[in-house]
């Protein structure tokens, strides 16, 4: 089956199903519409039978630039309604997205930042270019996190690392991301659609069955309940989001300055 949408098309072939963010020229970013999206995307993989492996490429210079600021700018004092009804639509569909009893590979390009960091932290394998960069940008626009991150990256980082990357807002290379646990191969730039690729279908090709006991064996281990999690998420970035320095952090972004926070 094929499906193509606004932010994103999906593929199936020989049991690999290829979800593919198609708005470069924005830089993909997270929105209602992709959170919608995403959501029926992922539903139509857990219906579909034969499916052995799924693989997330993004077109353009960068995997997401992460969360629409301009869509948050205009939505003024109904930004923590719009949060709400976005993560209703995204914590279902990653929940069900890490849940699905295939694994998952993902290849990043360019800048991979905020929300997207949370989904792509979710993913089985993780390939990157040599010049990748992976940005925490929540709380240097003054925001708590979503999409999973609390859960993803402790159980990719660990519980410090992975609080330290989101309070000190950092940005990582490929080989630091590496080196902390949130990538697991680097390859040159040009390679990451190829060795991404390579990768899921070798998995599609796997003990298909082995595979979604081992993801939910590890799952259980971690101690992390993902939609409990998200849900707080969800609750907290809403609160979050209507104080005067997540107002400030969004401007500042826009303008490209260094923000002002007050703690308000």
């Amino acid at each position: 089956m094929d499906l193509e949408l606004t932010s994103m098309k999906l593929g199936f072939q020989s049991g690999l199903a290829t979800i593919t963010f198609t708005q470069a020229k924005r830089g993909n970013p997270i929105d209602a519409t992709f959170c919608t999206e995403m959501n029926q995307v992922v539903q139509s993989l857990a219906n579909l039978e034969g499916l052995r492996a799924i693989l997330l490429l993004a077109e353009g210079k960068s995997f997401s630039f992460g969360g629409d600021l301009v869509g948050f700018k205009q939505a003024g004092d109904q930004l923590p309604g719009l949060v709400r009804s976005m993560l209703a639509d995204m914590n279902v569909a990653l929940s069900r997205l890490y849940r699905l009893p295939a694994p998952t590979v993902v290849g990043i390009q360019g800048f991979c930042m905020g929300g997207m960091i949370g989904l792509v932290a979710g993913c089985d394998y993780v390939v990157a270019g040599e010049s990748t960069k992976l940005g925490a940008a929540f709380s240097g626009v003054g925001f708590s996190i979503d999409t999973a991150s609390s859960s993803t990256l402790t159980m990719r980082m660990g519980t410090a690392r992975a609080r330290r990357f989101e309070l000190m807002a950092e940005m990582l290379t490929s080989s630091q991301a590496a080196e902390a646990g949130l990538v697991d191969e680097i390859v040159p730039d040009d390679d990451v659609v190829a060795k991404a690729t390579e990768v899921a279908t070798r998995l599609a090709s796997g003990p298909t069955q082995a595979y979604a006991g081992i993801k939910e064996l590890f799952l259980a281990s971690s101690g992390i309940h993902l939609e409990q999690q998200s849900e707080l998420e969800a609750t907290i970035l809403a609160k979050v989001s209507s104080s005067e320095d997540s107002k400030e952090g969004v401007n500042a972004m826009l303008e490209k300055r260094k923000p002002s926070f007050s703690g308000k």
